[in-house]
């Protein structure tokens, strides 16, 4: 039950976004809620949640093994773990806390080029340099959800 509440919710909202930037057909609303229904955005946020719980905790090896197959072979492993551990983690381990809510998209595969998933744009609460925007890039490679890309904005 709880979940079918916030999938509605999060299709309101994302509608109330989008219908604010365009005049948005029944049709269109129609693929947004089928989009939603296809790639739930709480199951890719909920990746992004486990990412940034490894980051503060300075678990470098499960942020790696929640990272897309994809920037791991493009970067090269042993020099994204090296960018986790000092640059990423402690950036992360620095943000008391980060947004609820915040700008939410989805992505085509034809977009990323690898799969399906969400961008999210959050707040990052540092109490030494106040709050920094992050953009979270989380997809769908085959079945696995996985973080594409983490960026300050």
């Amino acid at each position: 039950m709880e979940s079918v509440v916030v999938k509605k919710l999060l299709a309101i909202g994302f509608l109330a976004t989008i219908s604010s930037a365009l005049a948005a057909t029944p049709a269109d609303m129609g693929e947004m809620l089928r989009v939603i229904e296809q790639d739930p955005p709480e199951q890719f946020e909920e990746v992004l949640t486990r990412f940034v719980s490894h980051a503060q905790a300075g678990d470098i090896d499960n942020m790696v093994l929640l990272t897309s197959d994809v920037t791991v072979s493009q970067i090269g492993r042993s020099e994204l773990a090296e960018h986790y551990k000092t640059d990423l983690s402690l950036a992360l381990k620095k943000c008391g806390s980060l947004s609820q809510g915040g700008d939410v998209v989805h992505v085509t595969q034809e977009q990323s080029g690898t799969g399906p998933g969400w961008v999210y744009v959050k707040s990052c609460t540092n109490p030494e340099v106040g709050s920094v925007r992050l953009q979270f890039v989380i997809l769908r490679e085959s079945s696995k959800i996985v973080v594409a890309s983490v960026r300050a904005l």
